[in-house]
């Protein structure tokens, strides 16, 4: 009732400039200025807060009505210069689109989190590769990513839906900060689905490491993660000071990049072989000196179409692989989850179910009488 109080002592009818209030999340109101303006031969929307809140009760009211005749003061000016045919652009830094996003990601302090942001911008770059001010986002630019991550054959709907989420919160920012004039990607969603945890057998793993491939450490490098279930954001990081011989054996001794936490295991075997080769063929710091991510994973869905095998596999499954592995060895799970650094079980137990699932197929792929 006092909002309608104080939007009848001003009109937008016959305003090119017009007066809004923009409810905010601590209940209080902004005073915005909404206009259009031609450039370059097109037209664009603009939004201006000019900082000025009312509080919108009825104990207010007479503070928040001098506040709106300050308002009124202030639209009318941009009246005129509307008429002049003088754009109302701000005069401040423009903001552009990369440079937003970085900064959400400069903010995080988890390197999960600044992890997710980084791979959230590199296909927003993808898809928008030349910079481009903040306030151009509109709704078909939000639906166009939208499109290109469900589309992208690099990531299922669940990675999909967490790069979206984060798109969401940068641009729900920028319109509450009244860069854009609506929240374009509000109502965009991905639908999160439970998924297959897609691994690789034994024999699988061994043919693809006898088979000979142009880039060989992309290949060693998936494969030491199948026998150590180390992340990709991992097998990045791991120096050859990480692996510590005791006692006749050979440790890998690292602090996990994704929960910051330190990890200490035996190397399988095949692990410690791939290290031995590594360590001769180069002199390098880390323990792989591997490409772009992007060119890691092509070089991956090359190796397994070159194998033949019929599967989705990701580097991730590099983890999954491992998970099995263990599993059907007789490893518990308890144990399993200290390699892998969950801090529930319940999240190891998922792949004591997965394997529950493939007995199940195999008894049903039995002939029957």
């Amino acid at each position: 009732m006092n909002l309608e109080r104080l939007r009848k002592r001003f009109s937008n009818k016959n305003f090119k400039v017009k007066i809004r209030f923009k409810k905010l999340k601590s209940g209080r109101y902004s005073i915005i200025l909404d206009y259009r303006f031609m450039e370059n031969g097109r037209e664009y929307r603009e939004r201006k807060s000019l900082g000025i809140y009312l509080v919108g009760t009825r104990k207010s009211y007479n503070e928040d009505k001098n506040k709106v005749d300050e308002a009124i003061i202030i639209r009318n000016k941009y009246e005129q210069l509307v008429n002049k045919n003088r754009h109302l652009i701000n005069k401040e830094k423009t903001i552009y689109l990369h440079e937003w996003f970085d900064g959400f990601m400069n903010k995080q302090t988890k390197s999960n989190s600044r992890a997710i942001w980084r791979k959230t911008i590199r296909h927003l770059k993808i898809y928008q590769p030349q910079d481009m001010p903040l306030k151009r986002v509109t709704k078909e630019f939000c639906e166009g990513f939208h499109k290109y991550l469900k589309e992208c054959k690099d990531l299922n709907d669940n990675t999909s839906h967490t790069y979206f989420a984060r798109f969401k919160v940068a641009i729900n920012m920028a319109y509450e900060e009244d860069i854009i004039p609506r929240n374009y990607a509000k109502k965009l969603s991905f639908s999160k689905t439970n998924g297959t945890r897609e691994y690789l057998t034994f024999e699988e793993i061994t043919k693809i490491y006898e088979m000979p491939y142009i880039n060989e450490t992309v290949k060693r490098a998936f494969i030491f993660s199948c026998f150590t279930g180390l992340r990709l954001s991992d097998l990045y990081g791991i120096k050859f000071k990480n692996i510590i011989k005791e006692n006749g054996n050979y440790y890998l001794a690292f602090s996990d990049k994704k929960t910051n936490g330190f990890n200490k295991f035996i190397l399988h075997p095949t692990a410690e072989k791939i290290y031995k080769k590594e360590k001769k063929s180069h002199g390098g710091e880390h323990i792989f000196d591997l490409p772009h991510e992007a060119t890691f994973r092509y070089h991956l869905r090359k190796i397994i179409e070159k194998a033949g095998i019929d599967k989705h596999i990701t580097p991730h499954c590099g983890r999954h692989t491992f998970a099995t592995l263990c599993i059907t060895s007789g490893m518990d799970l308890f144990t399993l989850s200290k390699y892998l650094g969950h801090k529930d079980v319940k999240v190891t137990q998922i792949y004591a179910k997965l394997i529950d699932k493939k007995k199940d197929e195999a008894i049903k792929k039995l002939p029957v009488l």
